[in-house]
């Protein structure tokens, strides 16, 4: 979902707070981003329905969660899922990272001297 999304795909989903409300005293609430789905965009078109089936909603989530299926219901990313074009292992991810480092360090040499 996340290589198929576009910047504008990835939507608050304030109801998510309505649903599973933060639990750590003196916390604040945030609005999660994620992909839009249809139980996203269902619940935040009905905000009252979603304050009214609190639990219900709570436990479906929950029971998605436990069977490693929340990204059906809730597949949390920012708009910053909009710049990801590939999945690439971990170790090319840092040799790349190491790689553009050294390019900018040299670069910023040069142009020191």
């Amino acid at each position: 979902m996340i290589l198929d999304a576009a910047s504008e795909d990835a939507v608050k989903f304030d109801a998510w707070n309505d649903i599973l409300p933060p639990t750590r005293s003196g916390g604040y609430k945030t609005s999660l981003r994620a992909i839009r789905t249809p139980f996203i965009d269902h619940l935040q078109q009905h905000r009252e329905e979603a304050k009214q089936k609190t639990e219900q909603l709570r436990e479906e989530l929950l029971e998605a969660i436990e069977q490693g299926r929340q990204y059906e219901l809730v597949p949390g990313a920012g708009q910053s899922a909009g710049m990801i074009g590939d999945i690439l292992p971990a170790g090319d991810i840092v040799r790349q990272t190491i790689e553009e480092a050294e390019h900018a360090l040299k670069q910023s040499s040069i142009l020191l001297t």
